[in-house]
């Protein structure tokens, strides 16, 4: 139950982790040179263990791997962290990290813990998750920003449903839905970026 309550940290810790490791190391001028390294060709990355793992699809596996850990032995090896022993050892650490939470006013007795990190819009979602509203909210923006060397488009999608009826898809091409309760941007490119803003007007 603590560790489904808490999971957006954890994916938050394992991913913060994760970038000291693969990008922190060193002095400033050794990250610096890591960097144009990678940034100038990446045929230059073989030259540390952090630049042979610098590279956006080792990145999105990684991330994806944090995304599916359902358990603390994974979470700890994650956060290179040492996993507690045993399950008393475990339970022990919950409670004193429940004492001091308390002792720090961090949350208060009877508090439900599956609510606390459901409110805002820094949740992590995970396929297959989904994300409700509030009842006060009017106004959902929505924003897609890229960077290319040579032409390259990603694309922002709404997918519209009522039920489990797909009723509309509003994209760079269907960019206007329903008396502009759903208005895409289109592409908005530079020669080295581009965006795509969607706007959607819940009432």
């Amino acid at each position: 139950m603590t560790f489904e309550a808490t999971i957006v940290s954890k994916r938050l810790t394992m991913l913060t982790v994760y970038f000291q490791w693969l990008l922190c190391k060193g002095s400033t001028k050794v990250r610096a040179f890591t960097y144009d390294n990678f940034y100038e060709s990446a045929a230059a990355q073989t030259s540390s263990s952090s630049s042979a793992h610098l590279s956006y699809q080792k990145f999105r596996y990684y991330i994806h791997f944090i995304m599916s850990v359902k358990t603390w032995h994974h979470f700890y090896k994650y956060s290179m962290a040492t996993c507690p022993r045993s399950q008393g050892e475990m339970a022990q650490l919950l409670k004193d990290a429940i004492k001091n939470s308390a002792r720090k006013g961090y949350h208060k007795r009877g508090m439900d813990f599956s609510l606390s990190q459901k409110s805002g819009t820094s949740k992590l979602l995970a396929k297959g998750e989904q994300y409700s509203k509030s009842g006060t909210m009017r106004r959902v923006v929505f924003q897609d920003h890229w960077t290319f060397d040579n032409t390259m488009y990603l694309d922002a999608s709404c997918l519209m449903y009522s039920g489990k009826k797909l009723i509309s898809t509003i994209d760079y091409q269907n960019t206007i839905q329903g008396n502009d309760a759903v208005v895409h941007s289109g592409d908005a490119m530079t020669d080295r970026s581009g965006t795509h803003t969607i706007e959607i007007l819940l009432k």
